[in-house]
């Protein structure tokens, strides 16, 4: 059965009963869990296990090879296998790929969709290498190479087992249901921190962040990210009627609250005022009522946020700026030295493991303010906490080509995917848009190209999407084509 026929079909052949395959995961992610366990977080232990044993999904669907990657970058995203000498990250990747080869056909360069992203994916990771073998040891060469490579093989691998209407459902259910319970992690952590759920981190580490939730991660940023991946897609859901009415449409805006809530508790400010400019974005791929509201909403979030600012009812973190935060100083110094070492090595760049070492002969570019509240004490020991100046600064202007590249290959796949039939996918396509604005916005202000694959996700799920809206649009032309047929032959009929 071709890829075509199952996408217009829209579903495939079961598997093993699904409850059955869970009571397994359950079972072998215990097990997992005593063989490789975590040292002093059993917590994280049986999520580990979780990530894990998730592989046997496949058993009901082929889909699912994508289940432990999509797990893993939401919970234990850079958690580290010390007993197999690689990371999580890693080695999901490498059992979704073992037990979908025969899917791996449907990437193709030939596919104008998958070009889109996966040609500058590999430009960039080409760029890099070669920039990277320039300046470094071949050891680190080596080891960025297989860091990069392994998110790509991550956009790959969703490319290749996401076929079919009824895949997408069955993934964008279970990942909305994990962004749920990460939220209600990182709500516990704020109110209840010695009883919340963790993974590799406890209430000692939301004490260390100054009461910023950490989620299962072990950093606030980190599960600002989670979070924000999956919020945008929800709401494009939500706000396009996908959901129809009733329970599931309070569920939705349930989980919408939840989602958002599990977000502000990280006090991640770029992640929350990120989503002003993602939603615009979504209000622009819907039509009507949808759009108005979603607008009148920004409009009144932003006026609300004037207005409460400095009553307690907002967290202070989130309106305070370079001239008073340290973090907000840092940011802005390490930006400064950042640019000039990227209008000093503009074709190049510096190699992406010498940052630290070259910036440290910029601090004089430093302006007052972020001097002055302390932002030259992270010059010389932080990267530059903008994953676009990170890349210019590393590998030059023409990686950053690339690297826009792929955020302009993954629009305009989603847009494409807009005039799907089926709301679910239109929705999801508009919120996917909005998903990587608030991704590109968030990503300005930390070092998510170092820490994170939900960029590379969502290219895939691009392609994934845009795949079935062409699929769907031939569909009713060839709908269209025998209504014509059996109409020019009644006539003669009668």
């Amino acid at each position: 059965m071709t890829l075509a026929t199952e996408a217009l079909r829209g579903r495939r052949a079961s598997g093993m009963n699904l409850r059955l395959i869970l009571l397994m995961v359950v079972l072998a992610a215990m097990a997992i869990s005593l063989v490789l366990p975590i040292p002093g977080k059993q917590q994280g232990s049986l999520v580990l296990g979780l990530c894990l044993a998730s592989i046997l999904l496949v058993l009901n669907s082929p889909a699912w090879a994508a289940m432990p990657v999509l797990l893993t970058e939401m919970t234990l995203s850079s958690y580290y296998v010390g007993e197999l000498g690689m990371s999580l990250r890693l080695l999901v990747v490498l059992l979704g790929f073992i037990v979908s080869l025969p899917m791996l056909r449907r990437v193709s360069l030939s596919d104008p969709l998958c070009r889109r992203v996966l040609l500058p994916a590999l430009l960039l990771l080409v760029i890099a290498t070669a920039v990277n073998a320039l300046y470094s040891e071949s050891d680190y060469v080596i080891k960025y190479a297989r860091y990069q490579t392994t998110q790509l093989l991550a956009m790959v691998l969703i490319i290749a087992v996401v076929a079919t209407v009824r895949d997408v459902k069955k993934l964008a259910t279970a990942l909305c249901l994990i962004a749920v319970v990460v939220s209600i992690a990182s709500i516990l952590q704020h109110y209840a921190p010695s009883i919340a759920p963790y993974g590799v981190g406890d209430a000692n580490t939301v004490q260390g962040w100054k009461g910023r939730s950490v989620g299962f991660s072990s950093s606030p940023v980190t599960l600002a990210n989670q979070i924000a991946f999956v919020v945008m897609p929800l709401m494009g859901v939500f706000f396009s009627g996908a959901v129809g009415v009733g329970r599931r449409r309070v569920l939705a805006l349930l989980g919408i609250m939840l989602l958002v809530g599990g977000m502000n508790f990280s006090y991640t400010r770029s992640a929350f005022f990120a989503l002003a400019p993602a939603t615009v974005a979504l209000a622009l791929c819907l039509k009507g009522r949808a759009r108005m509201v979603l607008l009148a909403m920004v409009l009144l979030a932003v006026v609300a946020f004037q207005l409460l600012r400095g009553t307690g009812l907002i967290g202070s973190r989130y309106y305070k700026t370079a001239e008073d935060d340290r973090s907000a100083a840092s940011h802005q110094a390490l930006w400064d030295v950042g640019f000039a070492i990227a209008m000093d090595h503009p074709i190049l760049g510096i190699g992406h493991e010498h940052f630290e070492e070259v910036s440290a002969q910029y601090v004089d570019e430093l302006n007052t303010s972020a001097d002055a509240a302390g932002g030259t004490s992270a010059v010389g020991k932080e990267r530059p906490h903008n994953d676009f100046l990170s890349v210019w600064t590393s590998w030059g202007i023409f990686a950053l080509l690339a690297y826009l590249a792929l955020f302009w290959g993954m629009i305009r796949n989603y847009m494409s995917a807009l005039g799907h039939s089926d709301r679910l996918i239109s929705g999801l396509a508009a919120g996917c848009v909005g998903g990587v604005v608030l991704y590109a916005v968030n990503s300005a202000y930390h070092n998510y190209m170092d820490s994170s694959s939900v960029l590379w996700i969502y290219a895939g799920f691009s392609v994934v999407l845009a795949r079935l809206a062409r699929l769907d649009s031939l569909s009713r032309l060839y709908a269209a084509y025998l209504a014509r047929q059996r109409s020019q032959q009644e006539p003669l009929g009668r």
